[in-house]
């Protein structure tokens, strides 16, 4: 079977409205805002980046349409998610697809925990995980349970399909608090810890005692210790040629959040299509999942998600991810330095994406060196974009029609967050107003955030879109992230009465944003021939090896997520250079007190590894004073020339700032770091606008727990 879009088979499914609910103990399902956007984008990406065939996409889906009077969704009936259209669309998957095809399955929605109906199996209180339908306010209607899902998965397994399944959901109860009620939600029952309402206990999938039997069959295949039947993530199979990637761990909350401000996403979708759209053939599931467990943590500490099944497989298993779609220049006027490009909305463009144009013909349109321009669009159509040359390459001969054209990723690095305060007491329902004193030293922060923002952050009042929230609890200011989570580790609480206490949250404020900006930063520019050619492992060490010794890399065991480490313990960081060009490469430590040093190399700016080569580097996990527990980021540079990452360092929080040794930027790559040190920032970053052939980044996260 060909490797390619012919053999790729889609079914997407989105629930953001459903049907009236509550159960008896009070829980319900409210209805979402994301679900079918995030479908929806991604089926714009494979139809769009990938070419993938429309008859090839299965879709169910309910949408919201926020009239409160809204009975059903608009779409047809036999396309609604419900129980029995989800399981029809499963097995018709199955039918379809041949030995070698590869599966790719999406679910955004409500998860669910409900009474099991596989006592003999579970017991008598035994919960069962599942998809919740949009119908399932009816006491008739059926979640899709663990055990089904399982079955279903096993059968596209059994007939040798390449299966990839996207969770964007959670299981375990929970609430957001935020200000206003637009931006942010839970994939998870509301007010309840899960659903006892007593449902059919009949199955579409199989009988109910051959799922039973192969529930039996799985956990007894398991290593000693692991045979738990419901242990969180081993509800489905492990199996050859799976993956799953999960929003969340089982006892955490998956969100869904207005990432433009304006519409939500799931933020497992949002960072998932962000690292497909960036990433080269070849990336690993495991590489791509560290890159969207660390974007998730900048904006909800408390949701890190999960990947189980084949982690070192590569992403959709084919070389799709590296088909550059050229579009063409239809008409040129260099008069007015404009150029026409058979392109538009039609095709996702917006006002402001930039397309590098070639020479017609070019035959890789990787390389920079046959580039002669960037185009910004400026006039938008629907099918045709008039478009300003914004660079022209020196020595370059000027653009025809009939040149070609690619799309350079317009992703921008995001400085300035928004902070909202939340003016009600944090945990009385319903809301009820904080006193007239603590509401003044809220406003006053407000005030402070205004005039001492320096453009790092910005006061909303309007119940937009906020990264970061500030309650009053106990007497102190507490941050908190979008989902209304306190964000950890921040020390010493700031009193209200503190005459300077505003002023000293504005700061940490400040740079909270600096070091979620810095998480961030990478090179978006897909042309770029580095992407993803610097691969980073964490690998753990021996319990008794001691520096000097060969180091002998042990790989941390499965469900491959973001790996722990005790105080004390040591691990490798394995750095490997894919590319064929010599990388210099520093690798930068983001601790969990908030502040940033250069770790690798430890006596110079930076290490050459050639082409093919690779570095191992030693650490020992290790806290700040006081801390249970916290998050390491390793970040990792590579550049063609020399970098200073001097720029990017910063002080832990509430510490005063290093000795400034930071200079004039040397470089173009240098001037890019620069604007993560300036004072004061007056817009986003896009590192596309800076010279993007010479530079990458990589990065992994790790946990560090206190010694028992």
């Amino acid at each position: 079977m060909a490797d390619g879009v012919d053999n790729l088979h889609v079914l997407l499914i989105a629930v953001d409205f459903y049907k009236e609910n509550l159960l008896p103990n009070g829980g319900f399902y409210p209805s979402l805002k994301g679900c079918v956007r995030d479908i929806t984008l991604v089926e714009e990406f494979l139809t769009g980046r990938l070419k993938v065939p429309a008859e090839r996409i299965t879709k169910l889906s309910s949408t919201n349409t926020g009239k409160r009077d809204q009975v059903d969704p608009p779409e047809p009936k036999d396309r609604w998610p419900t129980y029995e259209n989800m399981v029809a669309a499963f097995k018709a998957l199955t039918e379809r697809a041949q030995a070698g095809d590869q599966v790719y399955i999406h679910y955004s929605g409500h998860g669910s925990r409900s009474s099991s109906i596989f006592p003999v199996l579970k017991g008598s209180n035994g919960l069962d995980e599942g998809l919740v339908p949009l119908d399932i306010g009816d006491s008739e209607a059926r979640y899709l349970r663990d055990l089904e899902l399982a079955r279903l998965l096993e059968d596209l397994v059994a007939r040798q399909l390449v299966v990839t399944l996207v969770l964007d959901s959670c299981h375990s109860g929970g609430a957001t608090r935020e200000v206003g009620d637009e931006t942010v939600a839970a994939r998870c029952l509301q007010d309840a810890p899960f659903d006892p309402t007593p449902r059919p206990a009949t199955s579409d999938v199989a009988p109910i005692a051959e799922l039973i039997a192969l529930a039996r069959a799985r956990a007894e295949s398991r290593p000693a210790g692991t045979r738990n039947l419901d242990a969180g993530s081993k509800w489905v199979p492990d199996a050859k040629d799976y993956v799953l990637l999960a929003a969340c761990q089982p006892n955490e909350s998956a969100y869904e959040f207005a990432f433009d401000g304006k519409e939500r996403n799931g933020a497992l979708t949002y960072w998932l299509l962000e690292g497909l759209r960036n990433l080269r053939s070849g990336v690993t599931y495991q590489q791509l999942y560290n890159r969207i467990a660390a974007k998730v943590h900048t904006k909800f500490a408390r949701q890190t998600p999960l990947l189980q099944g084949q982690a070192s497989r590569a992403v959709l298993s084919s070389d799709l991810l590296d088909l550059q779609r050229a579009v063409t220049v239809t008409s040129v006027d260099p008069g007015r330095s404009e150029v026409v490009l058979n392109t538009g909305q039609a095709q996702g463009v917006g006002i402001g994406t930039r397309f590098a144009v070639f020479p017609a013909g070019t035959g890789d349109l990787s390389d920079d060196a046959n580039r002669l321009a960037v185009v910004e669009v400026t006039q938008l159509g629907a099918v045709d974009s008039v478009c300003t040359i914004k660079e022209s390459v020196q020595g370059a001969r000027s653009i025809d029609a009939g040149d070609q054209a690619v799309l350079l990723d317009p992703a921008s690095v995001q400085l300035c967050r928004k902070v909202a305060l939340y003016p009600f007491h944090p945990d009385r329902e319903p809301r009820e107003p904080l006193p007239r004193a603590e509401a003044d030293r809220l406003d006053a922060l407000g005030r402070a955030i205004e005039e001492g923002g320096k453009g790092w952050v910005e006061f909303v009042d309007d119940g937009g879109a906020a990264e970061y929230q500030v309650a009053v609890v106990g007497g102190h200011f507490e941050i908190w992230d979008a989902a209304g989570e306190p964000v950890p580790n921040i020390r010493p609480a700031i009193a209200i009465d503190d005459p300077a206490g505003p002023d000293r949250v504005v700061r940490r404020l400040i740079h909270l944003s600096r070091y979620h900006s810095i998480i961030e930063l990478e090179n978006y520019d897909r042309s770029s021939p580095l992407r993803g050619k610097l691969v980073v492992e964490l690998l753990r060490a021996p319990a008794n090896f001691v520096p000097g010794q060969k180091p002998v890399p042990i790989p941390f065991e499965e469900p491959a997520t973001v790996p722990t480490l005790r105080v004390g313990e040591g691990a490798f960081l394995r750095m490997r250079n894919e590319s064929g060009v010599a990388l210099n490469v520093a690798t930068l430590d983001l601790r969990p007190g908030r502040g940033i040093t250069r770790v690798f190399p430890g006596d110079a700016e930076f290490l050459q590894i050639d082409p093919g080569g690779e570095e191992l580097m030693h650490l020992t996990a290790s806290l700040p004073d006081g801390y249970d527990r916290g998050r390491d980021i390793l970040k990792v540079f590579a550049t063609v020339g020399p970098a200073s990452y001097s720029w990017l360092e910063l002080p832990s929080l509430d510490q005063p700032p290093r000795a400034a040794t930071k200079g004039i930027p040397a470089n173009p790559f240098e001037a890019l770091m620069s604007a993560f040190a300036a004072d004061r920032v007056t817009r986003d970053v896009i590192p596309t606008e800076y010279p993007s052939r010479n530079w990458t980044t990589a990065m992994v996260e790790v946990n560090i727990t206190a010694k028992a």
